[in-house]
Order: structure tokens, then C-alpha cells, then sequence
């Protein structure tokens, strides 16, 4: 029969792709199903869904067309290059959409029902955006969360200006190096301390000294065992792969504190 021989291909693709169909979704019902009952015993009512493509375009896409508050993801961990820190899925999601991320950086979650929050600051639209986010979803963190603000101050700048200051003389004087950090210090925190004053909000103050940044908030952290780091994210091409900026990436290789990463909108 003339039309059977022409209908024959589309019933065989027809059926590829209901075979195809059906196995995604009974791949993605395996994966998702352990973290369905998991929530569920939590008493949520969680809402699951599988997409195919590329992983990190398809989870920006559908985070960016569902106005999503927060992406959570797992980090493969640190490693001793920050520019490999997080893998091309990470990557990818930063890059492409503006929702913040959580990244989870340790096998075991945070016991205590309110966290103790860092929150890095330099006075960029970045860290600005970091610090709104904070303000604004402050009942994220707990009940009884504490928030500390930290800004690293450079060290090299203020000594070359001290040296410059003290050429007639031999003796270093330290008080005149406190004080210059302190102006810093203080010049910078001047807009997170009214943000915060506006909201009702007491914060901690971290004054870190140093020419790497990232190796001072990752200090930071362990010292002091927060439970999570806010930070802004710069967010820059997915062709190059570089969605955190350095701080943030120096941070990341050097501890396993989940990261808060947001970017302005």
C-alpha cells in the first residue's frame, strides 16, 4: 500500500521519540526521587522537573523565566586553581543568569537552626548587591542568625604611603599606619553601616589587613567557623568561563565554606 510505505518512517520516529522521552524522565525520576522524600519529610511540598540540553544553560534559562529567588548547587570542592575551582555547570549558571547562587561546599549541613553569616564588602554595586540580599532575606539565616561584615584593607598602598610620608626619618610609625587603615576601613563601610542602621539591623565589623583578599576571607572563615560567606559576584561571559571574580574564587580554593554568590540585577 502506497500510504503505509510513506507513514511506515514517522511511526518509527514517532516511536524513537517516545522512547527517548520516556527514558529521560525515568532517568530523572531516579535521581530526583531520593531528594523528593527528603524534602518531603521536611514537610515540603516540593515541585520537581528534568529538562535536557546543557545542564548550566538549561538551569539559567529556567531560573531566569521563573523569576527564581535562589539556585542551590554542590561544588565538586576546592582545588589548588581558582580558575577550575567550580565545575562548567556552576560556571555556566553564574554567568548566565543574575538569580544568586548557593554553592554547598561540605558534605554535612550547618546543625545549628541560625547561621553565622560573613558577608565580604569593598563598596562595589557587587558587594552592595551581596549586602541587600542579606538585609532583605535576613529570616533566611535563622531566627537568631549573626551577620559579620568584613572589608579587607589593603596593606601595600597605605605602607608605600607612609614610607613616602616618613623619607626624612628612620623610625616607622606604626600609629600613623592604624590610623590610615582605619580611614579605610571606615570610608568603605560608611554605606553598609547606614544600609544596615535603616534596616534595624546589628552587625559585626571585620577589619582583615592584606594584599590577597580572598586568602584573608578564606582565613576568616575557618577562624571564625562561619557557616556561610555572602559575596558578590561579578557574572562575565560563559565563553570564558569565569563567572566568579578572583576574590571570590580565592575564597572558594582555599575553604569549604558554602558560598552565597549574588550579582546585581
Amino acid at each position: 500500500d502506497h500510504r503505509d510505505l510513506h507513514s511506515f518512517p514517522t511511526r518509527r520516529s514517532s516511536d524513537l521519540a517516545e522512547f527517548v522521552r520516556a527514558w529521560h524522565e525515568a532517568e530523572s525520576r531516579k535521581i530526583l526521587k531520593p531528594a523528593v522524600a527528603m524534602l518531603k519529610e521536611a514537610d515540603l511540598d516540593p515541585a520537581w522537573f528534568y529538562r535536557v540540553g546543557s545542564p548550566g544553560m538549561e538551569i539559567a534559562q529556567w531560573a531566569e523565566m521563573h523569576e527564581v529567588d535562589l539556585i542551590v548547587m554542590g561544588s565538586r570542592g576546592r582545588t589548588g586553581r581558582a580558575n577550575v575551582l567550580l565545575g562548567s555547570v556552576a560556571q555556566t549558571v553564574l554567568a548566565e543568569c543574575g538569580t544568586p547562587v548557593l554553592l554547598i561546599r561540605r558534605e554535612t549541613a550547618p546543625r545549628r537552626g541560625s547561621l553565622r553569616v560573613g558577608l565580604a564588602y569593598d563598596g562595589s554595586p557587587h558587594s552592595r548587591a551581596a549586602l541587600d540580599f542579606a538585609i532583605a532575606r535576613r529570616t533566611f539565616f535563622g531566627p537568631r542568625s549573626t551577620l559579620h561584615v568584613a572589608h579587607v584593607v589593603d596593606e601595600v598602598p597605605i605602607q608605600v604611603k607612609t614610607a613616602l610620608a616618613n623619607l626624612g626619618s628612620t623610625r616607622f610609625r606604626h600609629e600613623e599606619v592604624q590610623l590610615l587603615r582605619q580611614e579605610a576601613f571606615d570610608g568603605v563601610m560608611t554605606h553598609a553601616r547606614e544600609a544596615l542602621g535603616l534596616a534595624g539591623l546589628v552587625a559585626g565589623e571585620e577589619m582583615l589587613v592584606s594584599s590577597n583578599p580572598g586568602e584573608a576571607l578564606a582565613e576568616l572563615a575557618r577562624r571564625t567557623k562561619l557557616d556561610l560567606m555572602v559575596m558578590g559576584s561579578h557574572g562575565m561571559s560563559a565563553l570564558k568561563l569565569l563567572a566568579l571574580g578572583s576574590v571570590a574564587a580565592g575564597v572558594g580554593a582555599r575553604c569549604d565554606t558554602p558560598l552565597l554568590l549574588v550579582r546585581p540585577r
